[in-house]
């Protein structure tokens, strides 16, 4: 697209003599292709969420898991356990 640019670039310096409207026309376009060249570089679908995982036996939870906080509930706090003697 850079290079229609230069040459869009070319053709207006070429062509002012010619027809002042043709010129117009080139310039506009070397106006509008960087736009244009950015959007059509940015046109993708977003990213997805990455989730590292680890394998952890069945029911044992892993503190160092690392998983989006926002989707996941706060931890449950430690219920104490009582020794009898």
């Amino acid at each position: 697209m850079m290079s229609i640019r230069a040459v869009c670039i070319v053709g207006a310096a070429t062509t002012i003599q010619l027809s002042g409207w043709l010129a117009a026309a080139f310039v506009a376009a070397a106006l509008v292709l960087p736009w244009t060249a950015v959007l059509l570089a940015n046109d993708r679908p977003p990213k997805r969420d990455l989730r590292f995982r680890r394998f952890v036996g069945v029911g044992q939870p892993s503190r160092n898991e690392l998983t989006d906080a926002a989707h996941q509930p706060p931890p449950a706090p430690p219920t104490p356990t009582v020794i009898d003697i």
